[in-house]
């Protein structure tokens, strides 16, 4: 809602432009912790096969958010964000099968 009430406030002002906003939580996690967080927080085993990094993948990754605070006022409602998207994922992929 904030988004649309943004474009409603501000349609002249970008002159046509459209903005992007990075969603995020401006943490990156490691893959390692990743796999821990979903497992401790959904009770699950993983059966894992290391591999190397893929050529092309990035060593690190995080989403710059300033733009969305400053046009939208936003901010994370999650204490643990990790947590959530491991938990919400995990939760959504059940319902799937």
């Amino acid at each position: 809602l904030a988004c649309l009430e943004h474009l409603e406030k501000n349609t002249d002002s970008h002159e046509g432009v459209a903005l992007t906003f990075n969603c995020g939580y401006e943490q990156g996690y490691s893959v390692h912790q990743i796999i821990e967080s979903f497992k401790k927080h959904n009770g699950v085993n993983l059966q894992l096969k290391v591999a190397p990094r893929r050529q092309g993948d990035p060593a690190y990754l995080v989403g710059d958010t300033q733009l969305l605070k400053q046009h939208l006022n936003w901010k994370s409602r999650f204490e643990d964000p990790l947590k959530e998207i491991c938990v919400s994922t995990y939760q959504w992929m059940k319902r799937q099968h």
